[in-house]
């Protein structure tokens, strides 16, 4: 059986980048994937050594608060990097396919994730959305692509599958907002690629004969534009909704089944611009841009409550490092704390 290997998804930033907790367990073994880190203002980070170090040369040059999505070897060596529009290889060549490589994703804040093919471990699956936006609400013409990538004779990439749209058959509303996360199979091999809609939670199954809708759940979710993430241990979902009457919710997710169930709503009013698990699952981070704070909230708690962590003026996006810190897209000086989890 293959080693469970996760998805990555970043879309992390240059000056602004701040480092807001330091969490004590290491979690960098066996995450090479994780290593590199290519964002907007073209640049990025390397985490290879340890620490982080920023590297020149990333061709993307897009607002730093919209998402990229950079995937690396099991050695951590970079094969690709993307703002959905564009792929670029290690070379930082455009990547192209029969359609001359230009994607159809947007490259604002939606959110990618980008795992193995479960048919061919040179093979890499690139998932994104494409959408626009009216005062702040998601519109109804949103879409989900996917290519898939070859990377046998890296650094010379190339597109098998280019700018595939992914259908959802069974949703009762607008198919797609901007959050997308995946979660390995249980099985090591297959994944699951979970998707905000309107009302839902939309999943579907990566496996070795491709992509398949496996599920829709209706949580009265609102539509809005927000960050969707799943828990290291791959048992929770969090979604944070960037709109004042939006907030924090959390599900429990079965890697098995590809089941969402147990809805817990944390907040409501409150606009969430970011949010992160901690490395041991146990305890959520969001950026509250109402309160202008850094708040956490213990799940092991029978009753998640929130603390305030750290002064979260201009907080956006955050993202768990596979050095075990928690980065922060706010537009300051590097910041760090000792915190649990």
């Amino acid at each position: 059986m293959r080693t469970k290997h996760s998805y990555y998804s970043n879309f992390y930033k240059t000056i602004g980048l701040v480092l807001l907790f330091f969490i004590s367990n290491n979690t960098s073994k066996a995450q090479g994937y994780k290593n590199n880190w290519y964002f907007g203002a073209n640049v990025g980070i390397n985490f290879s050594l340890g620490n982080p170090t920023f590297v020149a040369g990333s061709q993307i040059s897009m607002n730093l608060f919209n998402h990229s999505t950079t995937m690396s070897d099991d050695n951590g060596n970079l094969l690709f990097y993307s703002d959905a529009q564009t792929i670029w290889n290690a070379n930082n060549n455009v990547v192209t396919g029969l359609i001359g490589g230009f994607l159809s994703g947007s490259n604002n804040t939606s959110q990618g994730v980008s795992f193995k093919n479960p048919a061919n471990s040179s093979q890499y699956y690139y998932f994104y959305l494409t959408n626009t936006f009216s005062e702040g609400k998601v519109e109804r013409n949103n879409s989900l692509y996917f290519s898939i990538i070859e990377t046998v004779n890296t650094p010379n990439l190339t597109l098998l599958q280019e700018d595939v749209e992914v259908l959802c058959n069974n949703c009762t509303g607008q198919p797609f907002s901007e959050g997308i996360t995946a979660i390995p199979h249980c099985n090591g091999i297959d994944y699951w690629v979970i998707v905000h809609g309107d009302n839902e939670l939309i999943v579907f199954l990566i496996n070795a004969t491709g992509v398949h809708e496996s599920g829709v759940f209706n949580f009265n979710l609102s539509g809005e534009r927000g960050n969707l993430k799943a828990s290291p241990d791959g048992t929770r979902l969090a979604i944070g909704i960037e709109h004042p009457s939006g907030g924090v919710r959390v599900y429990d997710f079965n890697s098995t089944t590809g089941q969402i169930s147990n809805e817990v709503i944390i907040t409501t009013n409150s606009q969430i611009s970011g949010i992160s698990f901690s490395p041991n699952s146990q305890i959520l981070y969001a950026s509250n841009r109402v309160d202008q704070v850094i708040e956490s909230y213990n799940l092991s708690s029978p009753v998640p409550f929130d603390q305030m962590i750290i002064n979260g003026a201009n907080a956006y996006n955050m993202q768990l490092a596979n050095d075990g810190r928690i980065y922060v897209n706010r537009g300051g000086a590097i910041f760090s704390q000792n915190f649990m989890g």
